[in-house]
């Protein structure tokens, strides 16, 4: 039993660093190109929480890879992620606790599949979300 346990997590290992290296051979020429949307999504989203009067509860973290991350207060969480998940924005988030404050942090990651107009379709989802939610439509 033990060692079936073992091969299992061996196997479940292999296939994302078989992603990982595939990815390394065949594009890392596009890695540029995916770090810069990554930044150019975080300056917009940065932007656009200044616009909205936001910055206090929509953390934008500047992008130095392909991923980015935002930290949502949980109340402007809990009505964001639903209204972006609904305008077809994916993400993941996780929630974690800082200085006794609650967090939602959310990551995006830009990769070869994105469409050209990825970073304008993201803001405009995020613009069009971030209003809704604050009950601004």
């Amino acid at each position: 039993h033990t060692i079936s346990i073992a091969v299992t997590g061996v196997q479940t290992c292999a296939l994302p660093i078989s992603a990982g290296l595939y990815a390394l051979e065949h594009h890392v020429h596009r890695l540029a190109e995916d770090h810069l949307l990554a930044s150019q999504i975080s300056e917009g989203l940065y932007q656009l929480s200044l616009e909205l009067g936001l910055t206090a509860e929509f953390k934008v973290h500047e992008a130095n890879t392909n991923m980015l991350f935002v930290d949502i207060a949980p109340t402007l969480a809990a009505s964001l992620l639903p209204a972006l998940s609904h305008a077809g924005i994916r993400l993941t988030s996780s929630q974690y606790l800082s200085q006794d404050q609650a967090w939602q942090r959310v990551r995006l990651v830009t990769h070869l599949d994105l469409p050209q107009d990825a970073l304008s379709q993201t803001l405009a989802g995020f613009r069009c979300a971030l209003i809704q939610s604050q009950g601004l439509v």
